[in-house]
């Protein structure tokens, strides 16, 4: 039980020795944590670069497609008017063979009657 005052000397050393390990262990986090922002700071501006390019990408190829859209829809009033003009002068060469036919049965008529 008697406790030798030189006994003790052990335990400071040990002590000492276990600080400095924490005090390396906490610079080395320390560091390693410094090294993590550099790194996520870095990650960060080349997901922003990315997110730029396709955002402009998303853009231009929007107003692609919003060009190809008019250019589709002025074509088909182009073709909608041409097929209107066309069933009118269909209907207009209908009606004139029409009248002609009508002339020919009329003139065949008269000179039926006429015989």
């Amino acid at each position: 039980m008697n406790e030798n005052p030189n006994s003790g000397g052990w335990k400071i050393p040990t002590l000492f020795g276990v600080t400095i390990a924490l005090l390396g262990a906490n610079i080395y986090s320390f560091l390693q944590i410094d090294q993590m922002k550099t790194e996520m700071g870095k990650m960060r501006e080349g997901i922003l670069g990315e997110i730029s390019t396709v955002k402009e990408t998303s853009t231009l190829s929007s107003a692609a497609g919003q060009r190809n859209l008019d250019n589709l829809r002025q074509q088909l009033a182009a073709a909608r008017q041409a097929a209107a003009a066309a069933a009118g002068q269909a209907k207009t060469d209908a009606q004139a063979h029409a009248d002609e036919l009508s002339a020919k049965l009329a003139s065949e008529t008269k000179r039926g009657r006429a015989d």
